[in-house]
């Protein structure tokens, strides 16, 4: 439905402004000298947008969840730079429980009954993946993991497919997640994690568990670790107040897509297995042993 408004201009000129608002669209506005010329723009303009709307009706109507799953995981889900294959698995289970259903048949109530099935579904053994726990319930972080790899699907087959009009995951609510536990180990328990990861047959678990234990970084970071990924020219000296030590930057990319530094005491960097041409930079450090640095 058009709305049209004459307006007296500054100079004493009148003109026409056209508004349209249709169900489902912004409304749009448009300003002309002629009342003809706006009732004609409104026209043709309300029919561009009931077309564009019968369109994407049809297109929900034709197409499934299943199509879409499938769609997302063969374009979008390699593009991913982690969690991979536990995208994949809550995508499966999504494409099981309401596949088959169109796009038109999408709605929150839908969403929010497998939202509430998830959650009192058990951990069985099952063709996509291991389970955790047998017999156990899913919990919370689970289903928001579930319904967090749902709502991209939306998302891209939204934006850029113009397969639906909306994301309506956005209306379903996701379970509360508990309250996080924060633990830290103390000096005993510290020495004996040291201790036994030295007694292992793996050479390399004692130094991933000092770098582990002096720079916080994910445990995808540390495994994917390369020593192009170390700045030689970042090692440098630096007293602190007990004792003379150096750090040595290291930078990852993590599935933000930025570079994230963080430091390593140089006892840490000396206990890594060293390139040739690597070791040493001039740097001393006096008596300061590893587990003082952590």
């Amino acid at each position: 439905m058009e709305v049209i408004e004459e307006r007296k201009c500054h100079d004493g000129t009148l003109k026409c402004r056209v508004r349209i608002r249709i169900k489902g669209r912004p409304a749009e506005s448009e300003t002309f000298d002629r009342r003809a010329d706006a009732k004609e723009w409104a026209n043709k303009r309300e029919y561009e947008l009931k077309q564009e709307i019968c369109m994407g009706l049809s297109h929900a109507a034709k197409k499934t969840i299943g199509m879409m799953i499938d769609r997302y995981m063969e374009l979008e889900l390699p593009k991913k730079r982690s969690n991979q294959d536990a995208t994949k698995v809550a995508l499966l289970w999504w494409r099981d429980q309401i596949g088959e259903r169109t796009l038109a048949e999408l709605t929150p109530s839908l969403l929010s009954e497998c939202r509430d099935r998830l959650l009192n579904e058990p951990y069985t053994p099952c063709k996509y993946g291991p389970a955790d726990w047998k017999g156990s319930k899913k919990g919370p972080a689970t289903v928001v993991r579930y319904m967090t790899s749902m709502s991209h699907v939306l998302t891209i087959a939204c934006n850029e497919w113009q397969w639906i009009a909306v994301n309506i995951m956005t209306k379903v609510k996701r379970p509360t997640l508990p309250r996080g536990r924060v633990r830290f180990l103390s000096d005993e328990e510290r020495g004996r994690l040291l201790a036994a990861c030295r007694q292992s047959h793996w050479e390399d678990l004692y130094t991933l568990v000092i770098l582990a234990l002096s720079t916080g970084a994910r445990k995808s970071e540390l495994l994917g670790l390369q020593w192009k990924d170390i700045e030689p020219d970042r090692v440098y000296r630096r007293r602190l107040s007990s004792y003379s030590a150096a750090r040595v930057t290291l930078f990852k990319l993590p599935k933000d897509k930025y570079d994230r530094h963080c430091s390593a005491s140089y006892k840490t960097y000396q206990g890594m297995p060293q390139p040739q041409n690597w070791s040493g930079y001039g740097v001393q450090v006096d008596g300061v042993g590893t587990e003082e640095m952590v």
